[in-house]
């Protein structure tokens, strides 16, 4: 049987341009604040928030850096309390759509689900998916929702031998 070929799916690259846009924004207003003469440290500061904004947020979609990948050792989100993820750490994986938003939903066994609970973040995302435990949102991602939760539950499913 072939196996399931690593694959990565990065961020749109339009979607990084609201987050650039609103950063250079914020850099030109606290340029301006230091032109007009009132308040350097506000000016500076404003500067700093700005290019926090272009360059860590904006990061991603120009970097291509994928935000759901996965290997033949497990799955992998770019989001705070979803670490690396062995395929045999994975009970079931599924794709889901709540009031219009695609998210890839995790289900841990329940021994590391018990033994790891996920960070706030990562409950406030499977909430929204009305998910017991891992979701991630698939929306702004460069692939088509459905494939990508279609793939990783291809990979998952190959990984433990029942594809």
């Amino acid at each position: 049987m072939p196996v399931v070929p690593p694959q990565s799916f990065p961020m749109k690259q339009k979607r990084a341009w609201h987050i650039v846009t609103a950063g250079i924004g914020v850099v030109l207003a606290g340029v301006e604040l230091l032109r007009l003469g009132r308040g350097d440290t506000v000016g500076w500061v404003t500067i700093a928030c700005g290019l926090v904004l272009v360059t860590w947020f904006g990061q991603p979609a120009w970097r291509r850096a994928p935000m759901v990948w996965f290997d033949d050792r497990g799955l992998w989100a770019r989001m705070p309390g979803f670490g690396p993820l062995s395929w045999q750490d994975i009970e079931r994986v599924r794709f889901v759509r709540v009031y219009g938003k695609a998210f890839l939903v995790v289900d841990r066994v329940p021994s590391l689900r018990a033994a790891k609970p996920p960070s706030s973040i990562a409950r406030a995302y499977a909430r929204s998916a009305e998910a017991n435990d891992l979701a991630v949102p698939l929306d702004n991602l460069e692939a088509a929702p459905d494939r990508v939760a279609a793939v990783v539950d291809l990979a998952h499913r190959h990984a433990l031998g029942r594809a």
